[in-house]
């Protein structure tokens, strides 16, 4: 992993007035006003064959999955959104992405975990733009509160995501994420459950919580780390809104590595081994990243 490929983003504003998209390859993709030529590049460093695509029991299934096979209209939904974010925010920002480890490829050609780092608003877009670009769809495990935003919790919906509540109800939260990847479906998450504060940033992450080993041992899958670097760059903790600056984007950075397997009978060496493997790529990546492109 020593070279880095350009691609583009957008920002959460794009995809959440995106209601009426229409992307197919060699087509151009209509999100409100904007009109944008193309859709998302295949990735640069050995892409896995297709995505994981599983006939999810009372899902809509649509017959225009890739490479002929039927997805669900969740994951077909998934996989626009990445398109969107990687084309209508050419002004905005650019991602940057490692080539990506052949075990961990092999890896993803069975349920996993993809586990990144959280720290900014942008980092749920971003990630689904990154599992895109990977061929490959997940349902996104995010906060239950972010449902209170009716368009949000209706963006959130289509493309098949799963609220995380807290207490006793997150035994239920779980149980339907181990039902997921059971059913052959990639989860896609954030084990620190908020977005760090840079100030508490021990090598580039915050602690992990233990729900991301209950999910991994309970459905018996392998963990996927990601890393996330600059989206903050983009939508700081402390903004409201993105910053655009066309004339001085911010450069997304973004890489998996290979995957961890959760053995140990304590959760929380588990969830430390997967930080400390998404640690060691944010180290890695970080140096190869300009700050503005």
């Amino acid at each position: 992993m020593n070279s880095a490929h350009d691609s583009d983003c957008s920002t959460l504003n794009v995809v959440l007035g995106s209601r009426h998209v229409s992307s197919l390859r060699g087509e151009s993709i209509n999100c409100g006003a904007a009109r944008i030529i193309d859709v998302i590049p295949v990735h640069p460093a050995g892409v896995a064959s297709g995505p994981l695509i599983s006939k999810v029991p009372g899902t809509t299934m649509s017959p225009t999955g890739h490479n002929g096979v039927v997805m669900a209209t969740h994951q077909r939904n998934f996989r626009r959104g990445g398109k969107i974010v990687g084309y209508a925010g050419r002004p905005l920002a650019r991602f940057r992405s490692l080539p990506t480890h052949q075990s961990t490829l092999d890896a993803l050609e069975s349920p996993c975990v993809i586990a990144a780092n959280h720290r900014s608003v942008f980092d749920a877009v971003a990630g689904v733009h990154a599992v895109a670009a990977l061929g490959h769809t997940a349902r996104v495990l995010s906060a239950a509160w972010l449902w209170e935003d009716q368009r949000l919790g209706r963006l959130l919906d289509s493309i098949g995501a799963i609220p995380l509540h807290g207490g006793r109800a997150a035994v239920a939260t779980v149980e339907k994420a181990v039902g997921v990847l059971r059913s052959g479906e990639h989860l896609l998450m954030t084990p620190e459950g908020r977005v760090v504060p840079e100030d508490e940033r021990t090598n580039g992450v915050g602690e992990g919580r233990k729900i991301l080993s209950k999910i991994a041992t309970a459905a018996d899958v392998q963990v996927i780390p990601g890393a996330l670097v600059g989206t903050d760059g983009l939508w700081h903790l402390d903004s409201r809104r993105p910053v655009v600056r066309p004339w001085d984007r911010p450069v997304i950075g973004y890489g998996f590595g290979p995957p961890v397997a959760c053995l140990s009978t304590s959760h929380r060496e588990n969830v430390d081994a997967v930080m400390g493997a998404i640690s060691s790529l944010i180290i890695e990546i970080e140096p190869l990243m300009p700050v503005r492109g």
